[in-house]
């Protein structure tokens, strides 16, 4: 696991891949992306699934890393 910054300034915290997570990401023939926000079965991860501002928040993070690595790749 290592940090990340996100352009926004926005943190976040970057994971080495399972292999079944790599496979599914490479085999692919189209652009994807694997997101893991939160796992209901903790009790503070499941209370920011419920609030709306929360979920806007990660919406706009997984948007802002998209938009990053597009960039960079320039594409």
């Amino acid at each position: 696991m290592y940090p990340y910054t996100l352009p926004s300034g926005r943190a976040c915290v970057l994971r080495e891949m399972t292999g079944a997570e790599e496979e599914l990401l490479t085999k692919t023939r189209m652009p994807a992306v694997l997101v893991e926000l939160a796992f209901i079965s903790n009790s503070q991860e499941e209370a920011w699934l419920k609030e709306r501002t929360m979920r806007q928040q990660f919406a706009q993070a997984i948007a802002d890393a998209i938009d990053d690595v597009w960039r960079k790749k320039g594409a």
